[in-house]
């Protein structure tokens, strides 16, 4: 499961694993373990804001993220739609979620 960069902390009360990674890795950990999905906008060139999606677990004492994957503004918006207007969505373990074209939830 882990692919590309990984950054792993640890501190007295907890591990974070930090990874950037690709939609498939979020479909792969939400399927498996549940975690939070999210699309967010970031600052971007000449006014115009950038869009990603990230993944988060947190299971005491993990904490567990994929980040760095860049989505466009219609993935962003389609994806909130999906979700009644909302930036993320929680899922529970064992979930089966289907990742389509590579780009939405559903």
């Amino acid at each position: 499961m882990i692919r590309g960069n990984v950054k792993i902390n640890s501190y007295p009360n907890s591990i974070s694993v930090d990874m950037v990674g690709k939609i498939q890795d979020i479909n792969e950990m939400v399927n498996k373990f549940g975690g939070r999905v999210m699309v967010y906008s970031i600052p971007g060139d000449n006014e115009e804001p950038g869009y990603c999606m990230s993944y988060r677990l947190s299971k005491h004492p993990f904490d567990y993220i994929i980040y760095g994957i860049y989505i466009n503004r219609e993935v962003y918006e389609t994806q909130m739609q999906m979700w009644n207007h909302s930036n993320f969505k929680d899922y529970e373990p064992g979930s089966k979620v289907t990742c389509i074209d590579n780009k939405y939830f559903v």
